[in-house]
């Protein structure tokens, strides 16, 4: 499934993310669809769930917007991560 690696590819992204500004979780996940992709909204949460289990990632919200604007030849890109440190949320 080629929508799995691209999901797996942003989650993994955002873990980076995660360990680089120290935090331990993940609060919400923003991902730009290309209008017309072949991939659903409700696929891509799909797989974010199934591929965060037992990761910074696992529980967080999934966002996922249609964007009108180039995204090159991606049809799906992680656009944001929204992380949480101890006192607060760190976008």
């Amino acid at each position: 499934m080629h929508e799995l690696g691209l999901v797996a590819a942003g989650v993994n992204q955002a873990i980076e993310v995660a360990r680089e500004t120290g935090c331990e979780s993940i609060r919400r996940l923003t991902f730009a669809l290309r209008p017309g992709s072949h991939i659903s909204p409700e696929t891509v949460r799909t797989l974010v769930e199934a591929v965060s289990r037992g990761t910074a990632a696992e529980g967080a919200a999934v966002e996922v917007e249609s964007v009108c604007d180039s995204l090159d030849s991606a049809e799906l890109v992680l656009t944001s991560v929204d992380v949480m440190v101890a006192d607060g949320v760190v976008d």
